[in-house]
């Protein structure tokens, strides 16, 4: 097992041109509709006591598709926060629980698939029944087989943008941080608040310039910032009462 996880290379891509956390917010999205269908479908058919889409299953099925849909909830809100935000201990939730899911409706497939040979279905006896059982056989097996390598397909993609996560530093993030503060002071600069005002307030403080117009041997006197917004200047002290 050791040698088969060193073999393998992570994707850096889904689907040979889109991101991975496009690719994962896709699978994410699938399971996210997947339960809250689970859980509408026993809502309406025993609480409402009305006719859905797979109403006429027996309840107690209805009743452990619900439980696993409820149980499944705090994993996938798991993967959402760990695509979203880029940690990797939430995404490794999410992978873990992909991971027994594949597992579980892999091994109950094939189950199935192992129960409905042609001596086990009725209706295959007449001519052309061996004929119709093969068809069947062939499009259950080619269903499974790929269902299997899109659910294993997912499975890479979300391990793959795990080890992304693990091997990402604290340089790169620190310059991801450095460029968001760059970008803020840029942003800042365009609306004239690179600099605090009066007491953090008002507008910006004007540049230091030289004594000197155009000299650059004389000394520089600081900008300074306006009081009373630029509009009076009470040159008298005391100044008068209002």
């Amino acid at each position: 097992m050791k040698l088969l996880y060193k073999m393998l290379t992570p994707m850096d891509s889904f689907c040979c041109g889109c991101s991975l956390d496009s690719g994962i917010r896709c699978i994410l999205t699938y399971y996210t509709v997947q339960a809250i269908f689970y859980i509408l479908v026993v809502f309406f058919s025993v609480v409402m006591d009305m006719k859905v889409w797979f109403s006429e299953m027996p309840a107690s099925t209805q009743a452990i598709r619900c439980g696993l849909a409820l149980a499944s909830s705090p994993f996938i809100a798991a993967g959402w926060s760990g695509v979203t935000y880029k940690i990797e201990a939430h995404l490794r939730i999410f992978q873990t629980w992909l991971l027994a899911s594949v597992s579980l409706d892999t091994v109950l497939m094939f189950v199935a698939l192992l129960g409905t040979g042609c001596s086990a279905l009725s209706g295959f006896n007449g001519a052309g029944g061996a004929y119709a059982c093969g068809a069947l056989q062939a499009f259950n097996w080619t269903y499974t087989g790929l269902w299997t390598a899109t659910s294993l397909y997912c499975l890479y993609i979300v391990w793959s943008r795990c080890e992304e996560l693990k091997v990402i530093d604290t340089e790169s993030s620190f310059k991801g941080m450095l460029d968001r503060s760059f970008a803020s002071e840029k942003a800042n600069l365009k609306k004239g608040l690179q600099y605090t005002g009066f007491f953090g307030l008002g507008d910006a403080a004007p540049p230091a310039r030289p004594v000197v117009y155009g000299s650059l041997a004389s000394p520089v006197f600081h900008g300074s910032n306006g009081i009373f917004g630029r509009r009076q200047h009470e040159m008298q002290f005391p100044p008068p009462g209002p």
